[in-house]
């Protein structure tokens, strides 16, 4: 078998990572951690592979299928095809496709061009054991015997050790489990052995000698090829000894990968990755709960038994259906097209059923109604339990902060699709808590690929449309490409690269954090500082965005302190153009709704008026899936907003949503009598309806009381 290494340059890594339990502490850096399968976490990966054992239920090895139920639940599924006709005629469909299409050829095979469709065989078989229908076993047969005479999976891509070896050798090694017993003998063996030599690649060169430097553990180019080599390993572990050291290794990496995790249920590279990638450590936990008998350990992992929060927080009630943070949305045209596909949600429910957790269940039930899992019907049919009671939605309250990683999400409701929701995002790529877990491993190298340098963005849709969001899947990420602030023309970190972070401490980035919060139904106030995220020459001495959201409006203050004088560009991104209106007044408009941007406060030291310079341009990013150069394409336009420079910058700005006929509301600041850092504002509805806004952008939980007040003004 041709074996290679893989291309360290390619663009659908994900990462994934964990502690040591729900809710846990992370163990001091001096002290050597566990993992949170109780395995040790050494320096290296060969340290805890020169001890380790795993640990599997007396005679594991010794009947078929096993790998996800045996022969005795048999019965008790073949009722629940009758129960739950949604979910098992699709994996029907699945089945009837792997029939009615031709068996890929052997460009096919190597190239991967459609390699999730692999998943039709695992369909497939599960179709014939619970029908008995011999078009299936003859279907699902034809296709293994093909995939496994093929020496390359994944040519230019990875070869044999990427993610396409991981996608064939899940799949296939399920179907073999089931159908093994159905298989005659020359299938068999060549099955068998093309199992094998692809697992034995994924473990040799994959895991010795991919990577010269270290492991991405966080990454999906680790984790999703190691899991499609332990469920391979699992399959003919009776008939292939070397497989229990193909075990071995994949049970010590996949640790570590879930030690890396961050644990408050955040996925730090986006909805789309979140969809792509997450459901894998839901299936490596699947598999090793069922052969060591410890499913709840397995599953008890905080990015899969928190990421129900993540799931509902991050969603939309309309199109786009959920916040394009990062690599997430495609643009054909130039305009948002599409908005991030939810799908591989049913692993929320099997972290359900596991753990018994009727939030988890409510929000496999929640994204399931905007869609049902079409890409992997077999594992949604298996893993949904109908017997588990979701949690109450409206018993959710829609709100939530995640700590670790530093981004708040509020909205004023969950299914309405007027709802105002907001996101703002003020903390490191990996949250934290990755930054003491950098210091206990040696040979962790991070990537952070599909995050962007939005640190103090935020995402806002109203009014029943999306107003203002990120610009998808990038080559080069710019800092002004996204919500957030520019310092003197400068961006975050390694503005234009790839990787933002790579080649910076971690420590800047984890220095970049969200200082107060307060949500309440009313109203969010989220309070960042992130100077440290802008180059050293700069000479900043703090930078703060206080974000207050309502329902009607968001107010957003910024506030810059430099050792000399600095200006700030300020940035809101939107699918259609901004106009101006009389000055310091912008308005987008869509066909469903509309922003309005109004510029309140623009002064330097000692309340000196600055002047500011407003952009309305169409937003060129530079596309691409991969790192390189990028293609410039138009996504969508922005607002810019520059100051004049200043040693201290304060900008005051209100974003409005409207609907398509609502009138553009009118806004003052009060009288410049107020305390520092307390902004007063008169918000008129009508030349007679006015309210009073007052927000203290030094407030601290410490103080006690509430950070704004919004009452009726005289």
């Amino acid at each position: 078998m041709k074996r290679t290494t893989t291309n360290r340059n390619a663009s659908l890594p994900i990462t994934i990572a964990c502690i040591l339990a729900l809710g846990g502490a992370l163990p001091a850096a001096a002290q050597e951690p566990t993992g949170p399968d109780g395995v040790r976490i050494g320096p290296a990966f060969q340290d805890d592979l020169k001890e380790v054992t795993v640990p599997l239920i007396e005679q594991y090895a010794s009947r078929h299928p096993r790998l996800l139920f045996s022969a005795e639940d048999i019965p008790d599924l073949k009722r629940k095809a009758e129960e739950q006709p949604a979910l098992w005629n699709l994996v029907v469909a699945n089945a009837e496709s792997l029939v009615r299409r031709e068996v890929p050829d052997e460009r096919e095979v190597a190239g991967g061009a459609h390699y999730w469709r692999i998943e039709f065989v695992q369909s497939g078989a599960l179709a014939y054991v619970l029908t008995g229908e011999q078009k299936y076993l003859d279907a699902a047969r034809n296709w293994m015997v093909r995939y496994c005479r093929g020496e390359i999976w994944g040519e230019g891509w990875g070869e044999n050790v990427d993610l396409f070896a991981g996608w064939y050798l899940y799949h296939i090694g399920i179907a073999y489990d089931l159908l093994r017993e159905h298989l005659d003998e020359e299938d068999r063996v060549l099955i068998r052995d093309g199992l094998a030599d692809h697992a034995r690649a994924v473990s040799e060169d994959g895991l010795e000698t991919r990577y010269t430097d270290g492991f991405r553990y966080d990454q999906n180019h680790t984790y999703i090829p190691v899991t499609g080599m332990v469920a391979a390993s699992l399959a003919i572990m009776d008939e292939v000894p070397e497989a229990h050291d193909w075990l071995r290794r994949g049970y010590v990496i996949m640790n570590r990968s879930r030690y890396v995790l961050g644990h408050d249920g955040y996925y730090y590279e986006g909805p789309a990755y979140w969809a792509f990638a997450l459901h894998w450590h839901a299936r490596y936990a699947e598999l090793m709960g069922r052969a060591t008998g410890d499913m709840q350990q397995f599953m008890a992992l905080p990015a899969l038994a928190r990421s129900w929060l993540y799931a509902l927080h991050t969603s939309l009630p309309g199109f786009p259906w959920g916040f394009d943070m990062h690599d997430t949305g495609r643009w054909p045209d130039g305009k948002r097209g599409g908005g991030p596909r939810v799908t591989q949600h049913p692993y929320l429910w099997a972290v359900a059923g596991a753990l018994r957790d009727g939030n988890s269940q409510l929000a496999g039930d929640f994204l399931n109604r905007r869609g049902p899992e079409w890409d992997y019907p077999a594992s949604a049919f298996l893993w949904y339990d109908p017997s588990l009671e979701p949690a109450d939605l409206e018993a959710v309250k829609p709100r939530h902060y995640f700590e670790d990683h530093g981004v708040v999400f509020w909205r004023t409701g969950w299914e309405d699709e007027e709802a105002t929701c907001i996101a703002f995002r003020c903390g490191p790529p990996q949250g934290h808590a990755a930054t003491e877990k950098l210091k206990a491993i040696d040979d962790w190298i991070m990537n952070s690929g599909h995050v962007h340098p939005d640190i103090g963005a935020f995402y806002l849709y109203g009014r029943g449309t999306y107003l203002a969001g990120g610009t998808g899947f990038t080559a080069r990420k710019f800092t002004r490409d996204h919500n957030t602030l520019l310092v003197s023309g400068k961006g975050q970190g390694v503005d234009g690269s790839y990787w933002n972070d790579r080649g910076w401490p971690y420590e800047r980035f984890d220095a970049a954090r969200i200082e107060a919060v307060h949500l309440s139904e009313k109203y969010a106030y989220a309070r960042g500082e992130f100077s440290s995220v802008y180059p050293n020459g700069l000479e900043l001495e703090s930078l703060h965005r206080t974000l207050l959201a309502s329902e009607d409006y968001v107010l957003i203050v910024d506030r810059l302190k430099a050792d000399r004088p600095r200006s700030l560009t300020w940035f809101v991104h939107t699918d259609e153009p901004f106009r101006p209106l009389e000055e310091g007044r912008y308005l987008m408009e869509k066909a469903d709704g509309r922003l309005l941007v109004q510029v309140l406060e623009h002064r330097g030291v000692d309340g000196e008026v600055l002047d500011i310079d407003a952009a309305m341009e169409p937003t060129v990013v530079m596309a691409g899936t991969a790192p390189g150069d990028g293609t410039p394409t138009q996504r969508g336009h922005h607002l810019a907003l520059e100051t004049g420079e200043a040693a201290e910058v304060t900008l005051v700005t209100l974003l409005v949503p409207l609907g398509p006929h609502d009138p553009p509301l009118e806004y003052r600041v009060e009288p410049d009598h107020e305390p520092p850092g307390l902004i007063a504002i008169k918000l008129f509805r009508t030349p007679d309806e006015a309210e009073r806004l007052r927000v203290d952008t030094g407030w601290t939980a410490e103080d006690g009381g509430e950070p704004a007040t919004i009452r009726p003004a005289p």
